[in-house]
């Protein structure tokens, strides 16, 4: 019912008629991203940069052989420069597999880095399932404590504030928590809210 009533007005929703249909009714129009849909993370997270030096290598090495063959070649000269302290390559012959090498490394490099880019970001500390439920449970429960304590004396705020931390247990992930596929869980009978407190008197 939550999710119909969220759900409703979408165009296609009505074709919706299971827990399988309702995935694949989402997964047709998934948009792909690298992020976690349900955390964001307190501190910058481990992301590995390209290396820089060793792509400038592999693009500058073919590029430069290209541009000194050419030279070379405009030139006149047998060999070409610089090159031909280690290797006996006429500029001529040189200049057409240094660009094919140019335009190989580049396409590598392009290829490498939109990988590179495409790789998931590492999941935040406290991104598991469990933890995100009991995030979820502890903000509906704290909200519900500050709306149903907003007159209380001091003395009695901190007894219930003790008893809240006792009912809730916010640094235990197994329980009580928020269960899966609900967007709110209903409020303990034991949280005395201002209608339950009127209710008593």
């Amino acid at each position: 019912d939550e999710v119909a009533a969220i759900w409703g007005n979408c165009v296609g929703f009505q074709a919706v008629d299971s827990p399988d249909s309702f995935a694949r009714y989402l997964a047709r129009c998934q948009v792909e991203t690298t992020m976690p849909f349900h955390d964001y993370w307190i501190a910058p997270p481990d992301l590995k940069p390209l290396p820089v030096k060793p792509i400038a290598a592999v693009v500058g090495l073919p590029l430069a052989a290209l541009a000194l063959s050419l030279l070379g070649w405009a030139a006149g000269m047998e060999q070409v420069p610089l090159f031909a302290l280690v290797f006996d390559w006429a500029p001529k012959t040189t200049a057409p597999w240094a660009l094919l090498a140019s335009v190989a490394a580049i396409w590598g490099v392009y290829r490498y880095a939109m990988a590179h880019g495409a790789k998931p970001f590492p999941p935040p500390a406290q991104a598991d399932l469990p933890s995100v439920l009991k995030a979820l449970h502890v903000q509906q429960r704290f909200a519900d404590f500050a709306a149903a304590h907003q007159d209380a004396e001091p003395d009695a705020l901190h007894k219930a504030f003790g008893a809240f931390l006792a009912d809730c247990k916010p640094e235990d992930a197994t329980g009580p928590t928020q269960p899966p596929g609900v967007v709110r869980a209903p409020a303990p009978a034991t949280l005395k809210t201002r209608a339950r407190r009127k209710a008593e008197v």
